[in-house]
């Protein structure tokens, strides 16, 4: 099974994050969130913030140590659009905001 069939609305599984009658984003719903993010004046962490109010926890590195990285300026959210062996993320960080592949093997799902 595919990680996208844990996580979308027609294939909810054990592992499904939300409650019902929500779903995790999918990659056309983060793209156009940024469409309009960025049509209001937010392009980075401090817009995320502001506009969408999506906090900003950072994140972990899969190599390496244990410590969180960016906390209070970085943030990858998961979404539900796989792609192969990457799913897409809205990775947000001090200057920028954007929908990324991250490959799942890595712990992106």
């Amino acid at each position: 099974m595919g990680w996208g069939l844990w996580w979308n609305g027609s294939a909810a599984g054990a592992n499904n994050p939300c409650p019902l009658g929500y779903h995790v984003t999918t990659k056309a719903e983060w793209d156009n969130e940024l469409a309009l993010f960025a049509g209001n004046g937010g392009t980075n962490a401090t817009g995320a913030f502001s506009l969408l109010k999506l906090t900003l926890p950072g994140y972990r590195y899969l190599s390496g140590s244990s410590n969180i990285v960016g906390a209070g300026t970085s943030a990858i959210y998961s979404g539900s659009t796989v792609s192969g062996s990457c799913i897409s993320c809205l990775d947000v960080n001090a200057t920028t905001a954007k929908v990324s592949s991250f490959v799942t093997a890595n712990g992106y799902k």
